[in-house]
């Protein structure tokens, strides 16, 4: 693997044609956001550019997606990954392209190295470095593209409110404003819309949180037969990893999202409490105040596990 600066992943697009871009498994705004923003501005510089049509893409985000998959008989010369950090991490049916991913766009530290090629920086979100790929290519975007990054940006960081916002995630996000990204619609849509099933599931969440360490862990656990009680989407679970963190006291919030070869975990936490080791010690990993881990066995299996892991780093 080699490692490449932002000048050097703009030449390598220059040099090269034909792309196809991958986004992760349960894609979220940022891969969504970074993919779409990259493979429009690709195609304004004449280039081919096209998404892997990845199943899980949810309503919420496939606005910035649609009318860029892979049409029949296309056939990719260079493959780009954007926030994905591991092999695990691939979208389904996109597995077959693990081995041939010529360039890897990243901001998770702990990324695996499974690229030809990586454009990694310590950034909030991926959409940060995307951003200053593009306009190292054309020196600006235009209104659908800064679209897609203000998407990236703000949803990575919860609009703004994560501590892993910085300095520099504002200066994209303005930008992005300056270039006609529409603030008031897409902050309407990202954050301030919440359908009536998740309404109902906030007040579920909040009523049954389980607690230990004097308050200081929070674990939500979301069950495959609550989700279809409730009627549940993917859209109407964004970003639930929040609402743990959100209680007074609770320094480390986990979210438990059981699945039917086990359980999705989702980390965040407060201070100097590190979700990063919490979740390394089953083989994940991501930044130090959000990130996430399979475990298999049952939800209470995984709890269990958990209340191990997180004791340790609180301590």
């Amino acid at each position: 693997m080699e490692k490449i600066s932002i000048k050097q992943a703009a030449k390598w697009l220059l040099d090269n044609d034909d792309f196809l871009i991958l986004t992760h498994k349960r894609p979220d705004g940022d891969t969504v956001g970074s993919a779409g923003a990259l493979a429009r501005a690709l195609r304004k510089l004449g280039k081919r550019s096209f998404l892997y049509e990845n199943s899980e893409i949810t309503d919420k985000y496939m606005p910035f997606a649609q009318g860029f998959f892979a049409e029949e008989g296309f056939e990719q010369k260079k493959i780009i990954s954007v926030d994905i950090a591991s092999l695990s991490q691939f979208p389904l049916g996109g597995e077959k392209y693990r081995e041939s991913v010529d360039l890897c766009i990243d901001h998770h530290m702990s990324n695996s190295g499974f690229a030809e090629r990586i454009c990694l920086y310590d950034t909030a979100s991926c959409g940060e470095i995307v951003f200053d790929i593009i306009m190292e290519l054309a020196g600006s975007m235009d209104k659908d593209t800064a679209d897609c990054i203000y998407t990236a940006v703000s949803t990575d960081t919860g609009c703004f409110a994560y501590a892993n916002t910085t300095a520099n995630t504002f200066r994209v996000a303005g930008q992005a404003v300056e270039l006609g990204a529409d603030l008031p619609r897409l902050n309407k849509i990202l954050f301030r819309t919440k359908t009536k099933r998740r309404a109902d599931f906030d007040g579920y969440a909040y009523s049954n949180m389980r607690y230990y360490y004097d308050g200081r862990m929070g674990v939500n656990i979301i069950t495959m037969d609550l989700r279809k009680e409730m009627g549940l989407t993917e859209d109407d679970l964004d970003d639930v990893a929040s609402i743990p963190t959100g209680i007074e006291g609770v320094v480390a919030g986990i979210t438990i999202k059981e699945q039917p070869d086990g359980c999705k975990i989702s980390v965040r936490t407060v201070g100097d409490v590190n979700a990063n080791n919490i979740c390394a010690a089953f083989g994940g990993g991501g930044h130090r105040q959000a990130a996430g881990c399979f475990i298999e066995g049952s939800v209470n299996e995984a709890e269990e596990k958990l209340i191990e892991a997180v004791g340790k780093e609180l301590r």
